[in-house]
């Protein structure tokens, strides 16, 4: 089958490497991916695009909704297949991927690809970039990063309570801190080290190359007395696990976060913060939750779908 373009996209440390067949004529659009377009040398994930009818498997998939629509996710055969439907639950495209997530194709249904900026736009691209993330033995995290000069600073909430709280201030040297869009952000080892990414979010698709190397992590808790103390392992385990953005669908990937989780933990400062509950100026902002692309936020049933995370 032949192939006529070639487009790659880098996001959270991930190179994914898209060929689409002469019946799929596209290109990122102007200030979004097209600043993420990155050498397919060495990509980390490559998928086939092509147009044609749908034709799911015999499967009995997990569904979400998200605005505009709802996408399933299942496991059939060792493969991953992922479907993205329009209102009235009509497919507009179908994925699949091998199980480690390095290669895969997409089916586009006729007549649908002329509302798509790209062939992974949406959900389908989300699932693809957190699923790899967690594969690959990273974290998403429910919570902001401010990110300057190289470093990161991530600020997760004990509980479900959001902070509310303006983004303001400054650097020491008068720059605006940056923080990651949205409501999670992705956590990746990086040899010794650990690496902060922020992940697409609305209208912040296009700056989503945002990364920082993470030097400690703050839980805000408004329960406990104003101030900062570091806390033990077993409680900076229990606080991070509160706050991982769990696969509803891959419980196979429970013993990778909590592996993931018992190595930042010994490798990353934590410290527990006190907050008032009147709402203040300070260094970062939090996002409104987002239970719709997949990976569900933390609750106090986050991980009853892994018995062996007890």
């Amino acid at each position: 089958m032949g192939r006529t373009r070639l487009r790659s996209i880098e996001l959270a440390g991930l190179r994914i490497a898209v060929e689409s067949t002469h019946e799929y004529d596209w290109d990122w659009p102007k200030g979004g991916l097209s600043d993420r377009a990155c050498c397919s040398t060495g990509a980390d994930i490559g998928v086939g695009v092509s147009c044609g009818e749908i034709a799911p498997p015999c499967w009995d998939p997990i569904s979400y909704a998200f605005e505009g629509g709802s996408f399933d996710v299942a496991l059939v055969d060792e493969e991953w297949w992922v479907g993205v439907h329009a209102q009235g639950r009509r497919f507009e495209r179908l994925a699949r991927f091998n199980r480690s997530l390095t290669e895969g194709e997409v089916i586009v249904a006729p007549g649908m690809q002329a509302g798509l900026p790209h062939p992974l736009d949406g959900p389908m691209l989300d699932w693809l970039v957190t699923h790899a993330i967690m594969q690959r033995g990273g974290l998403v995290l429910a919570g902001s990063a401010i990110l300057d000069s190289g470093s990161a600073l991530a600020v997760l909430s004990a509980g479900n309570s959001p902070v509310g709280s303006a983004c303001e201030g400054s650097n020491w040297d008068g720059s605006v801190p940056t923080v990651t869009p949205g409501s999670r952000f992705a956590v990746r080892p990086v040899e010794d080290d650990f690496q902060v990414y922020a992940l697409p979010f609305g209208a912040h698709e296009a700056g989503t190359t945002s990364r920082g190397d993470l030097k400690a992590i703050h839980i805000v808790d408004r329960t406990c007395a104003l101030g900062m103390s570091v806390i033990d392992s077993e409680a900076a385990m229990d606080a991070v696990l509160s706050r991982v953005c769990v696969p509803i669908h891959a419980p196979e990937l429970a013993d990778k976060i909590l592996a993931a989780v018992s190595r930042l933990v010994v490798g990353v400062p934590i410290a527990r913060v006190g907050e008032i509950e009147e709402l203040r100026t300070t260094l970062f902002t939090w996002g409104s939750p987002e239970t719709e692309l997949g990976f569900a936020m933390p609750d106090e049933n986050s991980f009853n779908f892994a018995p062996q995370l007890a």
